[in-house]
Formats: C-alpha cells, sequence, structure tokens
C-alpha cells in the first residue's frame, strides 16, 4: 500500500518527462512492424521463440474443473504485451510514452487458451454439413475423405 502512491508520483513525472514530438502510429508504420514482426516470425526458432516470449511475457499453465465432467481441463494463460514487443521490434522508445499516457492496465488483458484436442469429426462437420447442404451425398463426402461412409 505504500508503493501505489510513490509509484503513482513516478508515474506522473514520466508522463511531464516524456517526449513531446510523439506522434500517433500511423497506418503504414504500423504495416510495417507488422512486416518486421512476419519476418522474425519467420527467422529460426530460438529467434521467434524470443518474438513470442517477448509478446506473450511469462505463460501459466494450471487445470480447471468442468462441471459436469470427472476430468479437468488444461487451460493456459497470459497477457500480451504488445507495446513491448512493437518497442524491441522498431528499435525505438516512442513506445513507452504511449504506454504511459493510455496506461498499463488499459492495453493489457489477460489472455485465456483452452488445451484441449478437438476430435477430427468435431473439426470436419461444419465441411461435411456444407458440402451435405450443396448436395453431397455421405458416400460422396466420406471417400473425399479417405473414410468410410459407416464413420462419415
Amino acid at each position: 500500500k505504500q508503493l501505489q502512491p510513490l509509484q503513482a508520483k513516478i508515474r506522473e513525472a514520466e508522463r511531464q518527462n516524456r517526449r513531446k514530438d510523439v506522434v500517433p502510429l500511423g497506418r503504414e508504420q504500423c504495416r510495417d512492424y507488422l512486416s518486421r514482426l512476419q519476418d522474425v516470425l519467420s527467422e529460426e526458432v530460438p529467434m521467434a521463440a524470443e518474438a513470442i516470449r517477448t509478446l506473450t511475457g511469462p505463460i501459466t499453465i494450471q487445470q480447471e474443473p468442468i462441471p459436469g465432467k470427472k476430468r479437468p481441463r488444461w487451460v493456459a494463460r497470459f497477457t500480451p504485451d504488445l507495446m513491448r514487443l512493437l518497442s524491441k521490434i522498431s528499435n525505438q522508445e516512442v513506445f513507452d510514452s504511449i504506454l504511459l499516457e493510455k496506461g498499463e492496465q488499459s492495453l493489457s488483458n489477460e489472455v485465456t487458451v483452452p488445451l484441449e484436442t478437438i476430435p477430427k469429426y468435431e473439426q470436419l462437420a461444419p465441411e461435411f454439413l456444407r458440402l451435405a447442404e450443396k448436395g453431397a451425398s455421405v458416400l460422396s463426402i466420406a471417400s473425399s475423405y479417405g473414410m468410410s461412409w459407416e464413420y462419415a
């Protein structure tokens, strides 16, 4: 509790000292940063992993009970930090002032990702339905996916 007033004073001092020449990111500049990110993610695995680690920050994985089921599911949680990644990619400190201006809380929302395998029949169901609605028979749908019609 004692740190909160001090942190607020620090944020206010940093806000007053921020660069006055900061301009909003334009569409072209955003495209440039995204293409740089794409280049980084296309590089060797260690480089791409570092970029992803910078974006996601720490990832926590835990089990959650599922109502009505015996087994819990695994869930990953992280809070993306896009400003830190953009700052790293751009080699500029422009994003620090944006972060101070917006406040850290407004730029970060926790992401929850269930870690579960979706059965193949569930993945293919929308495509099978689309083909059936166009008039394809069960036999033709099954054979086009290399399945026996009994399983389609």
